[in-house]
């Protein structure tokens, strides 16, 4: 076998062998070679035309791209090592021809320029394989760009027919509004055009009703004053009787103290049989329950009273109350009777040991009560029960009163009214017979407290 390190053999020595078809096949192979030098040389041309202007590609495509270049740069390297080969071969002194090694030689280098070849077309179906996705990316974004444009336009025309629907809609909103003023000024011209017509009759109306309002305000006036005049003579005489009660009441009282004083001297002063004896003017007595006079006081009680239940029943026995009460009777019995009634009365919780005390004033009762301002004593004592006050035990008084002629009461009287065809003044006022009102204290005495639940 030939030495290894000249494989390719130099050019005078294939001329001398031209006639030997192997070295004729080591020619064609040489001449593949130079080919295949020149294939490479126009794909760097183009690669270099390429890196002037290098395609986009995205994370999986640079990574193609990188093989690529690393495969070319292994061809580069075996291009390098087969041009220094030649370069050897080229400079070396003829030898002889062994044809077996150049034979195998010369089949090694057919398959590495077919390997190259081979390669070579791959690196070319890549590159295009990329500019033709490229291409394809180009294509779909212009693509997507005219999509989007083309939604642009469809958008701009549906906004555009939607702005015509709204101002069309306010065009005709604006014509109707402007058709209702328009109507709403014609029927306004015609109630003027009314009223213009109507203006002489409603002048005279005008004028009558100005006349009779004038008239009105005059009687009204008159009314007023005259009013004016009787609540005047009204206050006056009020004044007078007021002054002449007060007067009367005074000269009752002095002529009742006088006789009082006359009748504890002549010991005339007759008290109830069934009071008990006492040591002090005013005492306070317990009423057993189970005698007459517990009957007599429960039963008149529980007549309107039966959902209560009396805890208590005390006698008042206080001699200077009993005495005015009895001179006050006298007085009127021998004038034309006394009437005297049994009647309950209830009142605040506060009131009662005063009443007890000192008897019934007049003078602390209220001016706007339903028969003036009296004293106020009831038949039944449910009706007097809906003037006592506080809660728990409560009482309620069982007096004694003077009836006497009772006239018709009313509200804002000081006084009981004059009897019709006189100047004698009723004794009380009541209501419907049940509800009685007087206006001298001396005409009822307070006997009986009744403490119930």
């Amino acid at each position: 076998m030939s030495n290894n390190n000249n494989i390719i053999p130099s050019a005078p020595l294939l001329d001398e062998i031209d006639e030997d078809p192997f070295i004729k096949r080591q020619k064609e192979l040489l001449k593949l070679f130079q080919d295949s030098q020149k294939k490479n040389n126009n794909i760097n041309s183009n690669n270099n035309k390429m890196e002037v202007d290098p395609p986009q590609f995205n994370v999986s495509e640079s990574e193609d791209y990188y093989e690529y270049l690393m495969k070319k740069k292994q061809i580069e390297s075996e291009d390098e090592k087969l041009a220094k080969l030649l370069q050897e071969s080229e400079n070396s002194p003829p030898r002889q021809v062994n044809h077996k090694d150049d034979l195998l030689v010369a089949l090694k280098l057919q398959e590495e320029l077919e390997k190259r070849e081979h390669k070579n077309n791959d690196d070319e179906l890549f590159a295009k394989l990329l500019h033709e996705e490229e291409l394809l990316k180009i294509k779909e974004d212009e693509e997507k760009r005219k999509k989007e444009k083309e939604d642009e336009e469809i958008a701009r025309r549906v906004y555009e027919e939607e702005m015509i629907r709204v101002r069309e809609d306010e065009r005709r909103r604006k014509q109707k509004q402007d058709e209702e003023f328009a109507k709403k000024m014609q029927d306004q011209e015609r109630l003027e055009q009314e009223k213009i017509r109507n203006l002489t009759q409603k002048d005279q109306d005008i004028a009558r009703e100005l006349y009779e309002e004038e008239l009105r305000k005059k009687k009204e006036e008159e009314e007023r004053e005259n009013w004016e005049k009787t609540m005047n003579i009204i206050k006056n005489e009020l004044r007078t009787d007021y002054d002449s009660e007060m007067a009367r009441v005074l000269r009752e009282k002095e002529d009742l103290e006088r006789r009082l004083n006359e009748t504890r001297y002549n010991n005339d002063i007759i008290y109830p049989d069934y009071w008990s004896p006492q040591y002090s003017e005013n005492q306070v007595f317990y009423v057993a329950n189970g005698t007459d006079e517990w009957y007599r006081v429960s039963n008149a009680f529980y007549r309107t009273m039966r959902n209560r239940a009396i805890t208590r029943i005390d006698r008042i026995q206080n001699k200077p109350l009993w005495n005015f009460y009895y001179l006050k009777k006298r007085t009127m019995d021998n004038r034309y009777g006394s009437n005297e009634r049994n009647l309950f009365h209830g009142s605040k919780t506060n009131a009662y040991d005063l009443i007890i005390r000192d008897g019934f004033d007049h003078r602390v009762s209220n001016l706007n009560g339903a028969l003036g301002a009296g004293i106020y004593f009831a038949l039944e004592a449910n009706t007097s029960n809906t003037y006592v006050t506080g809660g728990g035990s409560k009482r309620m008084l069982y007096c004694r009163v003077l009836v006497g002629e009772s006239g018709q009461g009313q509200n804002g009287l000081r006084r009981p009214p004059t009897k019709p065809g006189s100047n004698e003044l009723y004794d009380s006022v009541n209501r419907g017979g049940t509800i009685f009102a007087l206006f001298d204290n001396h005409q009822a005495y307070p006997e009986y407290i009744i403490y119930f639940q």
